[in-house]
């Protein structure tokens, strides 16, 4: 809160406010601190709404007011305020500090200009070259000065612009989080929502593959075909991106061949193709699948479904049991 909003008191008034305070943090052990007068005045005064519902809240359920407490209660309800407000003015400095430098540059430049046409000019009718070269070295160094003036002034609005952002990254973080609790509030939970909406529909409902796309480094398919697949899904979350740039990448899934595929299946693939393992990647090699009877092929892949039967009714019954 600002002093201004306390014009409007008289001196009586506001030492009876003050007494007040210091009663209250007297009473609850608050350290008198600046910050926490700062505090418990306006909520004696009843000037924010927001701080008496967080103060009450806290006294009602017998909360301590430690070191922790009185920090959130000065920085929401207090700080947060004045610093906000102060944004509009500092904004402004920085925008007339702006126009300055532009106007200030402006000039120099000009100056600069008429300087070499006078230097120019004295070339065609001196044939002294030292009058010209002193003027040269002299326009030099106050263009030095001058670049060093404006670098300085820049460096220090640069850091008016930091803490003004900064500001603004404070008060927006503070914006999602509860004053009492502590905990995100409704806004924070809206703007969480719609990372699990897409770009085009705000209205969708909330979906985590969209969430886990956006907040995903790096999203790809596990083909190429799978990717392609995926980017067409998926452009509406990048909207107005191409389909062809939506950043879904793809990496065809491998296999360890000897330890992935099944004995049986190993032993059927020797018995009629020979050394299979040899010759993994050579396409026409393994057309000759086809040649297999139907008869064994079929026998194996029964045969494998029933035991993956049998260890699915295994478990689930293990489980029941252990349930």
């Amino acid at each position: 809160m600002t002093d201004d909003m306390f014009d409007h008191m008289g001196a009586h008034e506001v030492a009876t406010v003050a007494s007040q305070a210091m009663n209250m943090m007297e009473r609850l052990a608050v350290p008198a601190t600046p910050d926490n007068f700062s505090t418990w005045f306006n909520y004696a005064a009843g000037s924010s709404p927001s701080l008496r519902k967080s103060i009450d809240a806290l006294l009602g359920h017998e909360r301590k007011f430690d070191a922790s407490v009185n920090r959130d209660l000065y920085a929401t309800h207090i700080r947060q305020g004045a610093d906000i407000g102060n944004i509009p003015e500092q904004l402004h400095g920085v925008i007339a500090s702006a126009r300055q430098f532009l106007s200030t540059a402006i000039a120099d430049n000009r100056s600069q200009i008429a300087t070499l046409g006078e230097v120019s000019s004295q070339f065609q009718v001196s044939s002294d070259p030292r009058p010209i070269i002193e003027m040269l070295v002299a326009e030099l160094s106050n263009a030095a000065a001058r670049a060093t003036s404006l670098e300085a002034r820049f460096h220090e609005t640069s850091r008016e612009l930091d803490l003004i952002r900064d500001s603004l990254k404070i008060a927006e973080r503070r914006s999602y989080t509860d004053a009492l609790t502590g905990l995100a509030n409704r806004r924070s939970f809206d703007e969480f929502f719609r990372l699990g909406q897409t770009s085009v529909n705000p209205l969708d409902a909330f979906s985590m593959t969209v969430l886990a796309l956006r907040a995903s480094r790096h999203s790809n398919g596990v083909s190429r075909l799978h990717g392609d697949v995926s980017r067409t899904l998926w452009k509406d979350v990048w909207a107005g991106v191409p389909g062809h740039e939506v950043p879904i990448t793809s990496i065809t899934n491998g296999v360890h061949t000897k330890t992935w595929m099944a004995p049986e299946f190993s032993s059927l693939y020797q018995k009629y193709l020979g050394d299979w393992e040899d010759h993994l990647t050579e396409p026409d090699f393994w057309r000759r699948v086809a040649d297999i009877p139907d008869a064994p092929l079929w026998e194996t892949h029964q045969k494998l479904k029933q035991r993956l039967v049998e260890f699915v009714r295994q478990r689930v019954g293990r489980r029941q049991w252990t349930n």
